[in-house]
């Protein structure tokens, strides 16, 4: 039996992965995990306290304009964005009767190292659980049009990474043992699509004050559908529509109770 080694990696979101699921047109064919692990012995992962917290408080948050070409809009609409996960998170911790940090921030236009770690060419946001912080890279690419939703999406993500550090999620993760590649791999999906709930469950619970057409979250998961693992040629993350069923779970109700993962049958975390 092989002990996890979950806990050193940090927590990406990678740019191809993501700004390439957005703009592809054509859905791709899936390929199928049909390994099924289930997830035993580990309650801090099935029966969290976080679960049972309720929805989260429907908010206002405020973002700042953005323009193209122009990082300093760019990074104050990150840091309110991030204000908003601060006072959204801190809230339901403290309804749980649970301590509650707010993770660190880092923003910047050039790729440099974190966590330890050079900046993969691919990344465009990252979490790192040593530390707690959140790096998030301005790209030319999120420079080009920044109004789209990707820069919120991806912090929204980290901070559910964080969300995991700070329940107890993350070390249970990484204590999880695995016998195979392929049950590694379905752990890895399982706590990825988890951040992927807690990030769309945020977004609900503030989407009014962000006064967006719904389309936009509709063109957004039909990015999503269109890329997952299927685009990024990996196991690690999803498949598109795992992707999506799990942002349009956290997107109904804004309750963090939608986003076990941890107990759903393998071809939900597929």
């Amino acid at each position: 039996m092989v002990i996890s080694s979950n806990l050193p990696r940090t927590m990406r979101a990678p740019l191809t992965l993501l700004l390439s699921c957005l703009l592809v047109g054509a859905l791709l064919p899936g390929t199928a995990h049909a390994a099924r692990h289930p997830v035993e012995n580990s309650p801090e992962l099935t029966d969290n306290p976080l679960y049972s917290s309720g929805r989260l408080e429907t908010t206002e948050c405020r973002t700042p304009p953005q323009k193209a070409g122009d990082a300093a809009s760019v990074k104050r609409y990150l840091l309110t964005v991030k204000k908003c996960l601060d006072e959204t998170w801190s809230a339901q911790f403290a309804k749980m009767g649970k301590p509650f940090r707010p993770p660190l921030v880092k923003i910047f236009t050039k790729p440099r190292a974190f966590c330890g770690k050079p900046w993969a060419k691919s990344l465009l946001s990252e979490y790192c659980p040593q530390d707690e912080t959140i790096a998030f890279l301005i790209s030319p690419v999120i420079l080009e049009d920044p109004s789209r939703l990707y820069s919120f999406l991806s912090i929204g993500h980290e901070y559910g990474h964080h969300v995991q550090q700070m329940s107890g999620i993350q070390d249970a993760y990484a204590r999880l043992p695995h016998r195979t590649t392929g049950e590694r791999q379905e752990q890895t999906r399982r706590h990825d699509l988890q951040a992927e709930c807690l990030s769309a469950a945020f977004t609900r619970s503030v989407w009014k004050s962000l006064k967006r057409p719904k389309n936009d979250w509709h063109v957004l998961l039909a990015g999503m559908w269109s890329g997952g693992d299927d685009l990024w040629k990996t196991h690690e993350y999803g498949k598109g529509s795992s992707i999506v069923h799990w942002m349009e779970e956290g997107f109904a109700k804004a309750s963090p109770g939608d986003c076990d993962t941890w107990s759903a049958p393998a071809s939900e975390v597929a």
